[in-house]
This record gives C-alpha cells, sequence and structure tokens, in this order.
C-alpha cells in the first residue's frame, strides 16, 4: 500500500470512529431519555446495543444498574452494581443504590453502613441529588435506629444529619491542625491506629448477622475506603477476609488482582487474575503496564 493509500485509509478509519463516537453519544442520551420517562425497558435494549459497539465505559454499566432498580428488578441490580465497583471500586452512585436496595429488602444494618463508607470517602464529591437521596435513606435510618444508635455508630452519617457538630479526629488529623510535626514514634503510632482500626472493623462485619455475600460485600466496601485514603495494606487485608470467605468471589478476586499490581506484585496480580472465571483483557492490560 503506497503512502497516499495509507493517508487515505487512517482518514477513513478516523472518520469511522468520529461517527461511531457520536452514534454512542446519541444513544447514551437516549438511555437518560428512557428514565426520564420510565421507558425502563427501552432503556435496557439501548444499553445492550452499546456493549455490542463494544461500549463498557462504566457508565453504561451503571446505567444498567440503575435501570433494572427503576424496573424493579433488584436482583439484576445488584450484579450490575457489583460489575460497576469491579471496575470502579469507589463509584459512589453504585454504594448509595445499593444502599437503597438494602433499605427496601430490610437489610438495615447493611444499608448504613454502606451509607458510613460512602460519606466517610466521598462527601464533598456527592452531586445534589446523591445528597437529597442519602438524606433520604439517612432520616429513614435515624427513624428507625434512634439518634443514639447513629451518634455511637455511624458518626458521618449522624454528622451529615446535623445531629454531631463534628466526627471525632483521628490522632493523625489532630496532628495536622495542630500543625505538629511527627517524629519517629508518631509515625509508629499512626501505623498502630490504622492497624486498631482495620481490626476493629473486621471484627464488627464479622460479628454482624447478615450473610457471608453481604459480608463480602461489606469487606470490598471498606477495602475501597482505605484504597482511595491511599491506605493499601489495609485494603488489601480487607479483601484477603473477603477472600477467605469465597475465594472464587468475582469482585473481590478483581480488586485483589488490581491492589496487587498497584503494589507491584504482578506475581500475585496474575495468581488472583486466573480465578476468574473468564479471561478479562482488561485486567490483563491493567497488570501488563
Amino acid at each position: 500500500m503506497g503512502k497516499a493509500s495509507r493517508k487515505l485509509a487512517k482518514k477513513q478509519q478516523g472518520n469511522r470512529n468520529g461517527e461511531q463516537q457520536k452514534k454512542i453519544a446519541e444513544i447514551k442520551n437516549r438511555i437518560d431519555e428512557c428514565k426520564q420517562s420510565a421507558k425502563y425497558e427501552d432503556g435496557l435494549v439501548l444499553v445492550s446495543e452499546l456493549m455490542d459497539m463494544n461500549c463498557q465505559d462504566i457508565d453504561v454499566i451503571f446505567d444498567a444498574a440503575e435501570l433494572y432498580f427503576m424496573a424493579g428488578d433488584y436482583q439484576r441490580a445488584n450484579i450490575w452494581i457489583e460489575k460497576t465497583l469491579e471496575f470502579s471500586p469507589g463509584h459512589i452512585g453504585a454504594r448509595i443504590l445499593l444502599a437503597r436496595i438494602c433499605l427496601l429488602g430490610d437489610r438495615v444494618d447493611t444499608g448504613l453502613d454502606i451509607l458510613e463508607v460512602v460519606l466517610k470517602i466521598g462527601q464533598h464529591n456527592l452531586t445534589a441529588e446523591q445528597e437529597a437521596d442519602v438524606r433520604e435513606m439517612l432520616l429513614y435510618y435515624k427513624n428507625l435506629k434512634g439518634e443514639s444508635e447513629l451518634n455511637s455508630s455511624y458518626p458521618n452519617a449522624a454528622k451529615f444529619l446535623g445531629l454531631l457538630a463534628q466526627v471525632d479526629a483521628t490522632p493523625v488529623i489532630q496532628a495536622v491542625e495542630e500543625d505538629i510535626s511527627y517524629t519517629a514514634v508518631d509515625d509508629q503510632m499512626q501505623i498502630k491506629d490504622q492497624q486498631d482500626d482495620v481490626k476493629k472493623v473486621k471484627q464488627e462485619i464479622k460479628a454482624k448477622p447478615i450473610s457471608l455475600q453481604e459480608k463480602i460485600s461489606l469487606y470490598n466496601s471498606f477495602a475501597g475506603a482505605y484504597y482511595y485514603e491511599n491506605q493499601l495494606d489495609s485494603s488489601k487485608e480487607m479483601l484477603v477476609e473477603a477472600n477467605v470467605l469465597d475465594e472464587y468471589n468475582e469482585e473481590t478476586l478483581r480488586n485483589l488482582a488490581l491492589l496487587s499490581a498497584e503494589m507491584e506484585d504482578k506475581e500475585a496480580a496474575l495468581k488472583y487474575a486466573s480465578k476468574l472465571q473468564h479471561t478479562d483483557f482488561i485486567l490483563l492490560k491493567l497488570i501488563k503496564i
């Protein structure tokens, strides 16, 4: 192929890509319209159409979760929430939707745990709509559990509702606010505080009278919170606990693979990825980088 032919082929390919991106944007707009007009089945057909076009953006995956939820199919909504969190562990919208499913399923403690994590890692990133959803759910939980329970067990939720003036600061945050310079001893205390926090969270999850799958979801949720705060060792510890309960859980395996890769342990990352039911080329590409 000559130089002119290659240039023409490249231009044609660029035009095709541009046309496809335009079509994808149009379909996404139509999905939003389906949500607004309560045409949920039509919206799911459009999501499927995007998947056939190899468009698997996180927002499209989450669209499927929302549409199934709106259609009242909470089981399938939960599946697509898990898919969203597998590829985006810090996805706030997915966690809020999962908390709402817990509310509708009378899983009060699990729903509160999820909202507490949401407010801990992403309160300042909530949209106005998300703030309204969280407030609505927390007011329901407050009436159900009482203010004292929220204050003692869910401080971030209590602060969000204005029941607490502030959440008790950790020694690390207090040190920053008071402009204290850390010594080697201070650093050791910081590490110990983090270890104690992880130990406490693990004990609380173990003691909860909920299903193993719900415990696995909670371990992954808190792992996401620690990951967001760049506490990678703590995040891995939570994921390992989830993996002990089910060593073939897809969400846990993907999170462990991604975290291991980030911690520069490619051997472990590949080990976890190999246990997935189906080969995930996107995950393998991320590990390979």
